[in-house]
């Protein structure tokens, strides 16, 4: 499952409200929040286009009644720069996608979330399929 189809499945309402406790408490525990570009995304797709997730019948992807579902026609308008999109190789893509979460690993790492290496090494495996 992709990551438009998980945040779907999970609702952006409920992602929403996670970053918002965390917000609160990295805050109260003396840290800076560092919001991340997603942000802005999740909260317009709910403030704006009312678009909160699966449950909500709409959300990255329409869910017609009687068909399969299909990524919202509007999200190419709203959030690409199809001139750069076009000229984006794959490849980095990729990379900018497994470098995030190698950061994030990094960072579960120092905050204690995960103990060990191997911790995270079996994370990955289940997650994306590989270390």
């Amino acid at each position: 499952v992709g990551p438009l189809a998980i945040s779907d499945e999970v609702s952006m309402t409920l992602m929403q409200h996670i970053r918002d406790q965390s917000k609160k408490d990295t805050e109260a525990s003396g840290g800076t929040w560092n919001a991340h570009p997603a942000e802005a995304v999740i909260d317009a797709m709910v403030n704006e286009h009312g678009r909160k997730g699966k449950a909500a019948g709409a959300g990255f992807y329409d869910y017609p009644a009687n068909g399969k579902k299909h990524l919202w026609p509007e999200l190419e308008s709203l959030f690409v720069d199809t001139d750069k999109a076009r000229t984006v190789e794959l490849q980095e893509l990729k990379d900018r996608i497994l470098f995030i979460q190698a950061i994030e690993t990094v960072r579960c790492l120092e905050e204690g979330v995960l103990r060990t290496v191997e911790d995270a090494n079996i994370g990955s495996i289940f997650g994306i399929g590989y270390a």
